[in-house]
């Protein structure tokens, strides 16, 4: 948060400015929706059914051999970013994203039916 705070302080554009924490988040598996809800991967033209087992929007993709541009497992926090074309998601975990039209794959999960841009 300082160096954050420094950059911006010292002229660097804060769209420019990213940071990411490293933590073991714990997901509390429980407090998910259980589904199933349909998610359409508008893009790819398929439409697949999702459960709690199937994990987030992006491992569910990936099961089915859609691809979601995404570069979470190696530190580029938000490159999953999606567009909700219909229905409803939530975050598995506090994210720092401001929701609206837009999800993180790698943590997002449907509330309701889905259709997103990928």
């Amino acid at each position: 948060a300082a160096l954050r705070k420094a950059l911006i302080e010292a002229g660097h554009s804060s769209e420019f400015v990213f940071e990411e924490s490293f933590t073991a988040a714990q997901v509390d598996v429980s407090k998910l929706p259980e589904g199933p809800f349909k998610v359409t991967f508008a893009k790819s033209d398929k439409t697949v059914t999702w459960k709690r087992e199937n994990g987030s929007l992006l491992e569910l993709a990936e099961a089915q051999g859609i691809k979601i541009t995404n570069g979470c497992r190696a530190g580029q926090c938000e490159s999953c970013e999606i567009r909700i074309l219909g229905g409803e998601c939530t975050h598995r975990i506090e994210v720092n994203h401001d929701g609206g039209e837009t999800c993180l794959a790698c943590q997002a999960v449907p509330t309701a039916d889905l259709r997103v841009d990928a």
